[in-house]
């Protein structure tokens, strides 16, 4: 069966170091709300500089605010 539901889904992004064909740093959300690890992910942000990249938080589609179907993100009806 093939779902083809969209959502809106949280990220985070700085170009701040950014430059064409330079690396791209993406971090996939934990489980927990997308700014405790914005803030609170060094590696990424001391990292950034070096390699001149960009670096891209997603939050997690089950926390935060990044409910795929609102209040009823947690009805198993809603897969499907």
């Amino acid at each position: 069966m093939t779902n083809k539901k969209l959502f809106k889904q949280r990220i985070v992004s700085s170009d701040k170091y950014w430059c064409d064909q330079c690396p791209i740093f993406f971090y996939a959300g934990n489980e927990g709300n997308i700014w405790s690890f914005v803030n609170n992910t060094g590696f990424m942000w001391e990292n950034a500089p070096l390699y001149k990249a960009k670096v891209i938080f997603a939050e997690h589609r089950y926390y935060g605010t990044s409910l795929p179907f609102g209040d009823q993100s947690f009805d198993v009806s809603n897969l499907f």
